[in-house]
């Protein structure tokens, strides 16, 4: 079970006011950068955000662990198996698949084989959380999941690479469930005014078609490597039809805003400015040794996230290259605390 969370004091309405502001002024520049500068955008939100947003979801994950895990063990351990299995096969099934005698055919049958059996595992891991979870307190009558998983996995035999690219747009969203989740739980004030502005996010997509579906080529796409990088991560190599300017603007606009939310709104809700306060850890209360455990715990990845801005200033080709390999395993765990948040 999460640790339970206190409802704060309704903010005033010029709070309401000024945070709606914020907001939309931040999904308003935001917009307008990928309009004008896509690539130069990715590149830098990358470089600022991506290590700082990790130690911050690795933190808003500690403060929701429960003291002790008692009778929830069961789906604890479920998802850390889950989240490291697929971590390791995500990045071992693509060279493993290559490597092969069959795996630089023509039609990359074994590759496709692996993202197959990748996506299917993916799909049972989640539906048995699901169903773990419907069991727990509050119980829930989740009959769904075994349909929805079947159906689900249906579909990704038949286009697999089109579910691998679903999740690299869905995932962005899952700081908006998660940050949703929080103000119901702390600030019930603040939901009609999130809520309103997630309106407004298929209006900023809609203004990034508008002004870029017919958008010339991105400059260096076939030339330079990182360009590339950036057009292949949002899809541009499987969505046919689809403009690639757009594509990447898009990727670049959902990617921007779940930094936001992490780095912003998020702190500003769940953890209030109390980042380095131990005592509001619950798990941390455990004993003496936990809390140094995670006080030092916290201090590495917060080294690491140096460690990273320097490394991207040295190679940032190379660099960016092992972050999203390594990234997989924040998106996993992004899977089991949403559930557990049900």
């Amino acid at each position: 079970m999460l640790a339970a969370a206190s409802e704060l004091p309704p903010a005033s309405v010029a709070g309401r006011q000024r945070f709606t502001a914020i907001a939309l002024l931040i999904g308003l520049a935001v917009t307008w950068l990928v309009v004008v500068a896509p690539v130069s955008l990715a590149i830098a939100a990358l470089f600022l955000c991506a290590g700082p947003h990790n130690w911050m979801e690795a933190r808003y994950i500690l403060s929701r662990l429960p003291s002790r895990a008692g009778p929830f063990l069961a789906f604890m351990a479920l998802g850390a198996t889950g989240v490291l299995a697929l971590a390791v096969t995500a990045t071992l099934l693509p060279t493993v698949a290559r490597i092969t005698p069959f795996g630089a055919g023509a039609d990359d049958s074994v590759l496709v084989f692996c993202a197959v059996v990748w996506n299917l595992a993916l799909v049972a891991w989640i539906a048995a959380m699901l169903n773990v979870r419907a069991a727990q307190k509050p119980v829930r009558d989740w009959w769904w999941v075994a349909p929805a998983a079947l159906l689900l996995g249906a579909a990704m035999c038949v286009r697999p690479f089109a579910w691998s690219l679903a999740l690299v747009y869905l995932h962005p969203l899952v700081a908006f469930l998660i940050l949703d989740r929080e103000l119901r739980a702390r600030r019930r004030d603040l939901r009609p005014a999130f809520h309103a502005l997630l309106a407004v996010v298929p209006l900023l997509i809609g203004i990034l078609w508008w002004q870029l579906h017919d958008a010339p080529p991105l400059p260096g796409v076939g030339d330079d490597a990182l360009t590339m990088r950036i057009v292949r991560n949002a899809g541009g190599d499987t969505a046919n039809g689809v403009p690639m300017h757009f594509l990447v603007a898009t990727h670049v606009l959902l990617e921007t805003l779940h930094y936001a939310v992490w780095l912003l709104a998020i702190p500003m809700v769940a953890i209030r400015g109390r980042l380095w306060r131990l005592t509001a850890i619950p798990v941390a209360a455990r004993s003496a040794v936990w809390r140094r455990g995670i006080g030092v715990g916290l201090a590495v990845s917060a080294c690491l996230v140096v460690a990273l801005w320097a490394a991207f200033t040295q190679n940032y080709v190379a660099t960016r290259d092992l972050y999203f390999t390594l990234s997989i395993i924040h998106v996993l765990a992004e899977a089991p605390l949403l559930i557990r948040l049900l």
